[in-house]
């Protein structure tokens, strides 16, 4: 969604056999709909601070709405800070919005779900931050989190400390952590969509020091190493099961 504070919505089936799905850390926070006629469930997950484990219940639908990196909706009633590397229940992120949850779960049409969503609160998704820290956030999208803090005070002419602080007081992290989030998002990214990957050439690119220290840090961030993830994504022929509405 251009120029949107969400990234994008999505929804997916869980097969019969017991699943586990693998969140990994993107700066995004993300509300999940367990679309369970008899037990319907709702979640607001903060950003992962390492890959980590996710039990999906076998043979549901779930429909959710990733926001953009950095973006904390204005309808949560939490601060950043309670939300990175945490789960939260919808009812006590979004008090009082019992029935727009229930009409959410209980609606088997995709588009009718986000027309609902948008509906709510299409008009609170963005807290309202400084516009420093808006600002920030595009110039470490823009470089792919390839940029270094004397970078951004170069760019802002804000001081470290100052950025520091702004970071964990908007979002809960640090802004070098964030860089590095995004980075490997980016690596991902390219993984992902078949784009052809030399691993030097994008450790490179991403500002790591070499090889060695992209394919560290890209273990830590999703258990596996670069080269194992790109093995996975092709044998799971990943694009060819997302369809795009």
């Amino acid at each position: 969604m251009a120029s949107s504070p969400i990234s994008h919505f999505y929804s997916f089936q869980v097969s019969d056999a017991p699943t586990m799905a693998l969140a990994v850390p993107d700066g995004s926070i993300d509300i999940i709909f367990n679309c369970n006629r008899d037990n319907p469930t709702a979640r607001v997950c903060g950003s992962t601070l390492l890959a980590n484990k996710i039990e999906l219940q076998q043979g549901q639908r779930y429909f959710g709405v990733r926001f953009m990196p950095g973006v904390m909706p204005d309808f949560l009633d939490l601060a950043a800070a309670e939300l990175f590397g945490h789960e939260i229940g919808f009812d006590d992120a979004v008090p009082g919005m019992r029935k727009i949850f229930e009409q959410i779960v209980m609606n088997n049409d995709f588009r009718q779900q986000t027309d609902l969503f948008m509906q709510m609160f299409g008009s609170r998704l963005n807290r309202s931050s400084a516009s420093l820290l808006l600002q920030i956030i595009d110039i470490i999208l823009r470089c792919h989190g390839a940029i270094r803090i004397e970078q951004l005070e170069q760019k802002t002419l804000y001081t470290a400390r100052y950025i520091q602080r702004i970071f964990h007081d908007n979002l809960g992290m640090s802004p070098k952590f964030f860089c590095c989030m995004v980075r490997f998002q980016y690596a991902l990214f390219q993984m992902n969509h078949g784009t052809l990957v030399n691993f030097a050439s994008m450790a490179q690119e991403l500002g790591y020091a070499d090889q060695s220290h992209f394919s560290r840090e890209f273990k830590q961030f999703s258990t596996l190493t670069p080269k194992n993830y790109l093995s996975y994504i092709q044998t799971i022929r990943y694009q060819q099961r997302i369809q795009y509405l």
